[in-house]
């Protein structure tokens, strides 16, 4: 089964400064390392955060040995993340001009069949499988927790106030707190796109899908990064794709939908897991009894502070 990886950037038509960054290894014959990372905009050293992540990734991954890896992939990559924390704070501490710098992180290790991916801030990874486009990671964002919380609906995010504000980065916490995403199994013909907020803010998830099943890989890349521009290019633009085999020849033709986000699903998992505080059994024929006792013991009371209210007015008169 052919693998294949396309990797572009583009600055866009506003920013004076790339801040993306990107990167991929190829560490067996079925297995890669894929990163993306999103420097945060406005602030200097964004450009050197993100390299910093990617560099710092690769970097880890490349001193562990692939039976490691295969054997803990979530825990190779948050050592990976952290290792790459740990030189942004570094450099930080020896460069005052850049205490403010940070990114964002999504990255994944394929390993045969399955992807495993880790993810901080609001890089995004989408699975595309025949005609449908799913959204895998979650952002990082004040906007997404006040979507979880039910104040803000979910096709109003976008144009929230708080739609880019993190609550998560690499390079500016103790640890980076990633999370875990997968493992993903994937099947023949399946895509993986990975790519930073300046591509995904600009074109509609469908819209991406639908480039990536009617074009060739690089052709593909090409057009996502054009249109993305058409429409603005606010930002830096950047993604990665990985092609699990090659796309069927109807995939031209496919109906493209959004389906239901991998995310999602995920929580619904951990909720049905949910365990409930142990209560010990309690005899029932005690528990019958109880709202008979609470009446009488307020009876009680009521009686008790009545009488000694008449006491103290009876002397309050005397």
């Amino acid at each position: 089964m052919e693998r294949k990886v396309v990797l572009r950037t583009d600055i866009g038509k506003i920013r004076e400064e790339n801040q993306d960054s990107m990167g991929m290894e190829v560490l067996g014959q079925d297995e890669y390392l894929l990163v993306v990372a999103d420097g945060m905009g406005g602030y200097t050293g964004g450009a050197e955060a993100s390299r910093l992540v990617v560099e710092g990734i690769r970097e880890h991954i490349r001193s562990v040995s692939l039976d490691t890896v295969r054997a803990k992939p979530f825990k190779v990559m948050a050592q990976a993340l952290s290792h790459a924390n740990d030189m942004i704070k570094k450099v930080a501490r020896e460069n005052p001009d850049l205490k403010d710098m940070g990114s964002t992180c999504v990255c994944a290790l394929v390993l045969g069949d399955d992807a495993y991916l880790l993810h901080v801030g609001d890089s995004r990874a989408y699975l595309l499988r025949e005609g449908r486009i799913r959204q895998i990671t979650e952002d990082h964002t004040v906007v997404q927790e006040m979507v979880r919380a039910g104040y803000v609906r979910v096709e109003d995010a976008p144009y929230h106030p708080s739609a880019g504000i993190l609550t998560k980065c690499v390079g500016q916490m103790h640890s980076p707190q990633p999370e875990e995403d997968g493992p993903v199994r994937l099947h023949e013909g399946d895509v993986l796109l990975m790519c930073s907020d300046g591509l995904y803010g600009m074109l509609d998830d469908d819209e991406m899908a639908r480039v990536v099943f009617r074009e060739e890989p690089e052709a593909a890349a090409k057009i996502l990064i054009d249109m993305a521009n058409e429409v603005g290019g606010y930002d830096n633009i950047t993604l990665l794709l990985y092609y699990h085999g090659q796309l069927p020849a109807q995939a031209s033709t496919w109906t493209v939908e959004v389906g239901q986000p991998l995310y999602e699903e995920k929580h619904e998992r951990e909720a049905s897991t949910m365990t409930l505080p142990y209560i010990k059994s309690v005899d029932i024929d005690v528990m019958s009894r109880t709202p008979q006792r609470i009446l009488w013991g307020a009876i009680i009371l009521s009686g008790l502070l009545f009488m000694a209210a008449m006491i103290w007015y009876m002397l309050s008169f005397r």
